[in-house]
């Protein structure tokens, strides 16, 4: 089931790509609430990994291309990563 929906997700990435803040604001928060109604601790971390995706993208195409994004993508990463485990401990 996740493979399928991570699939499906990447599709919608490949073909809205200019249509960003549809697949932003229209998957992410229903992979956070599935995964959260569920418990579901895989569903929770592809939540937190297409976040940081959609942060890293977003800062790439704000920013200049520079240190400053791969430095603040991990720093997500790993804030995001902390918040997954710390929700999943719950």
């Amino acid at each position: 089931m996740l493979c399928v929906l991570d699939m499906l997700t990447s599709l919608l990435w490949l073909f809205i790509y200019q249509y960003r803040f549809i697949a932003l604001h229209g998957i992410l928060p229903l992979l956070g609430i599935i995964g959260a109604r569920l418990r579901n601790r895989k569903l929770l971390l592809a939540f937190s990994f297409y976040l940081t995706a959609a942060v890293a993208l977003h800062l790439g195409f704000a920013i200049s291309y520079n240190i400053w994004p791969l430095a603040f993508w991990i720093a997500t990463y790993i804030y995001l990563m902390y918040l997954t485990y710390k929700l999943l401990r719950l």
